[in-house]
């Protein structure tokens, strides 16, 4: 059924419906790819910090020149957990050490945005951006060849 509006242009609500459905989803996924970039660098430490504990436990059973040959490849590694811990850190905190405004507002932003999607289009609408989102960037990890760690 068509509505008419002010303008006199009718306009069909499964068409306005759409667009909403199609901004909400554009808006979820680039505000949750923007929380993502600062959440993942704690997630990936947590990851990077369990490797690096494996490197450790494994060295013991190493002969001594095994040892010494994969040190450096140890201490790099080790250096790199310790570099990206203090990036992660400058993207989320201040120097005071309280989250910065940015990321709180980002947060709430994204928190927003998912309210929006369930007051429109229900919980399950929102299971189904998130679930697109994870495909995406799974894919996108798919397709990734740059090399990088």
């Amino acid at each position: 059924m068509k509505t008419k509006k002010r303008d006199g242009i009718d306009r069909d609500p499964e068409d306005r419906d759409s667009l909403y459905k199609r901004y909400l989803f554009w808006l979820y996924k680039n505000v949750r790819e923007e929380c993502d970039r600062v959440d993942r660098k704690f997630t990936q430490l947590d990851i990077d910090g369990e490797i690096a504990d494996f490197f450790e436990r494994s060295l013991v059973s190493l002969s001594e020149r095994e040892r010494e040959e994969i040190a450096p490849f140890v201490k790099e590694w080790n250096s790199y957990v310790v570099q990206k811990k203090d990036d992660a850190g400058q993207m989320k905190f201040t120097p005071a050490q309280g989250l910065k405004p940015e990321y709180v507002f980002l947060r709430l932003k994204l928190k927003a945005i998912e309210s929006l999607i369930i007051r429109r289009l229900g919980r399950k609408g929102l299971k189904s951006f998130k679930r697109m989102q994870e495909q995406s960037a799974l894919q996108g990890i798919l397709q990734e060849n740059s090399g990088r760690r």
